[in-house]
């Protein structure tokens, strides 16, 4: 079908200024350049199954290497917007390939159905007293090239869908694999502050302790009156590290796949 000659001129676009980098914008140097800009080859019916299972396995190795980054939450959270925009990026070209499917298929039914009546044309413009059966054979040449024009256009629109029902049930995995991810990693980092502030808390209660063995040996000290009575306060100091119980170890979590 021709294009519309007749357009109306499109009105210039004023962009607006860049904003300033975000907090993600710092996670984007650790993902490699072949993840960021993909591409993928082209099979006889759309994108080759292996070439996409080989970059949900690359976007899995990113994801697992950003979660052991400064800000884990951060960084996901990044992994699911890039895999979102991948996703729609996907589906569009998938979009695409199914219509360059359907044209071609439609284009080569066109063509076979041009040639079949040019050459029934023909037939009857050679032979007048054939006129019957020509007309006869020129018709069920009309009729298979129809057929098979359908069943083409059938066949490319069957593999268009199935195609693109591949490409949704993957990114719907991988979208699915990235959530669960996440909400381990916040898991993880709630239990990492409760341990801080166990953490804080037993300082300072030793901070506490300390202060008080300390009173207690100047007290000793001004009661005594003589410096042979001076308490050691390393041996003090020690005393009261040692009742101090011995921190737990926070259980690290192995989240790479």
């Amino acid at each position: 079908m021709a294009a519309n000659s007749h357009t109306k001129p499109q009105k210039e676009e004023k962009h607006a200024p860049p904003e300033p980098p975000g907090p993600e914008a710092k996670y984007q140097a650790h993902v490699p350049a072949e993840i960021r800009n993909v591409s993928f080859p082209l099979g006889v019916r759309g994108y080759e199954k292996k070439a996409v299972e080989t970059y949900v396995r690359k976007v899995n190795r990113v994801i697992a290497e950003l979660e052991v980054t400064r800000s884990p939450q951060a960084a996901v959270r990044h992994a699911v917007e890039r895999v979102e925009e991948q996703t729609r990026s996907i589906l569009e070209e998938a979009r695409a390939s199914a219509e360059k499917i359907t044209g071609t298929a439609q284009s080569e039914a066109d063509e076979i159905i041009a040639q079949a009546k040019a050459k029934s044309a023909d037939l009857v413009v050679a032979s007048s007293t054939e006129s019957d059966r020509i007309r006869a054979e020129s018709d069920e040449r009309i009729a298979q090239a129809k057929a098979q024009a359908e069943r083409i256009v059938a066949e490319g629109k069957a593999n268009a869908d199935q195609h693109r029902r591949e490409v949704e049930e993957e990114l719907a995995k991988l979208r699915s694999e990235a959530e669960a991810k996440m909400k381990e990693l916040e898991a993880d980092t709630a239990t990492l502050w409760d341990r801080r502030h166990e953490l804080l808390g037993d300082i300072d209660r030793m901070a506490d302790r300390l202060h008080e063995a300390a009173r207690e040996a100047a007290g000793r000290l001004a009661r005594v009156g003589s410096e042979d009575a001076w308490p050691e306060p390393e041996a003090e100091a020690t005393a009261v590290l040692e009742e101090q119980p011995a921190p737990k170890k926070a259980k690290a979590k192995n989240t790479t796949d």
